[in-house]
């Protein structure tokens, strides 16, 4: 049953392919959430497909189903383009003058992942190195690679930014929001940008900071990003509640390693146990489950740290094994005497320079010469 399923989901339909991700989740829920006896027990319209796959994505991955898997998986299940919110030039099998070519099985699906994905990113150059990041970026927050680069230049302006702005070049995925020129002329005409905020360590302003973005982000509609601003937010307060100086250190940090990627991440142990350090735990008044999770954190990162560091010296080893084997054939040490074409019994005559006692040859001691009598004996 489960091999059948499989082969269900892996089916081209409708001109698409369910994401590989998407088939894992419904895969893995449809054995362990929901058992499939009979393949009649499987979703029969595109609103049941809907509804499961959303369910199959929460229990999967613990977050919502990314706008773009979702719109393949309604086109997949028949729903119409205007269903899957499909643009016209997605709908029409074209993108940029490019034709889309159809998902059916054999198709690359790397190839019409990429195809998707550069619908999602809005048309966004994304390196090849960060496209599985920012993939990851948009499956975590739930919304567009725009939505999080133009939630990336708010957070540092203070402000909602238009798309279009950030379409036109205004910030680049990993880019810092910071060196943005709009946000360098904010901070020339005395505005407030989140990283002045945090160079001059001034809570009142931080904290309307973040409620004047919330509230324009609310009377816009988007939920998403009210969602992780506050969630972001409460998760800071709580954890550094009475400890402005390591707030501030753990938002500079924070910043700087996720600058461009809008808000992955709620709370981030691992930033957090690098800015306070094992003496921060008491003066940051953590509570004894944080620190617990702050220590986890940390014992968890040196042992990725130990096990690093053991498998580099177990390839240096290997390595010198390797140049001294290599060094010695080089040499022609596992051969035999100079002077003899025959091997002698592979033992390392070579070592030897001097001339043998029994021969007078050199290259050879008497216990390895060839004419020694008592080798003939054995």
């Amino acid at each position: 049953m489960e091999k059948a399923i499989k082969e269900v989901l892996s089916e081209g339909k409708n001109g698409v392919k369910l994401h590989s991700a998407v088939q894992k989740s419904f895969g893995k829920y449809f054995v362990e959430v929901a058992p499939i006896e009979d393949m009649a027990d499987l979703p029969q319209d595109v609103g049941e497909w809907t509804l499961t796959g959303m369910e199959a994505g929460k229990n999967d991955t613990g977050g919502e189903l990314p706008a773009v898997f979702k719109a393949r998986l309604v086109k997949w299940s028949g729903g119409t383009d205007e269903e899957a919110g499909l643009p016209s030039h997605v709908s029409s099998g074209k993108k940029a003058g490019k034709t889309i070519t159809a998902a059916v099985p054999g198709l690359d699906e790397d190839e019409d992942d990429m195809e998707d994905l550069a619908s999602e990113f809005g048309g966004m150059a994304v390196s090849s190195m960060n496209r599985v990041q920012a993939l990851e970026d948009v499956r975590i927050q739930g919304v567009s690679l725009p939505r999080i680069l133009v939630l990336s230049a708010s957070l540092e302006l203070g402000s909602v930014v238009a798309t279009g702005e950030v379409a036109g070049g205004l910030l680049h995925y990993c880019g810092n929001p910071a060196m943005m020129e709009k946000a360098r002329q904010s901070r020339k005409g005395g505005v407030d940008t989140l990283s002045k905020i945090i160079t001059e360590k001034n809570r009142i302003a931080l904290s309307s900071h973040f409620s004047a973005l919330s509230r324009e982000y609310t009377a816009k509609g988007w939920v998403e990003e009210v969602a992780l601003i506050s969630a972001f937010w409460t998760e800071t307060m709580a954890h550094f509640d009475g400890n402005s100086k390591a707030m501030f250190g753990y938002l500079k940090e924070y910043f700087r390693e996720f600058k461009g990627r809008g808000l992955p991440l709620a709370f981030s142990m691992p930033t957090a146990w690098r800015v306070l350090g094992q003496e921060g735990f008491a003066k940051a008044g953590l509570s004894d489950e944080q620190t617990k999770e702050l220590r986890e954190a940390k014992d968890a990162a040196a042992k990725a740290k130990r096990e690093a560091e053991e498998a580099k010296a177990e390839l240096k080893k290997l390595s010198t094994a390797v140049r001294g084997m290599q060094g010695r054939l080089d040499r022609g040490l596992d051969q035999g005497g100079p002077d003899d074409d025959k091997p002698s019994g592979g033992k390392r005559a070579f070592a030897f320079k001097g001339k043998c006692n029994i021969c007078g040859k050199r290259g050879h001691m008497a216990r390895d010469c060839p004419d020694n009598p008592a080798a003939d004996e054995e």
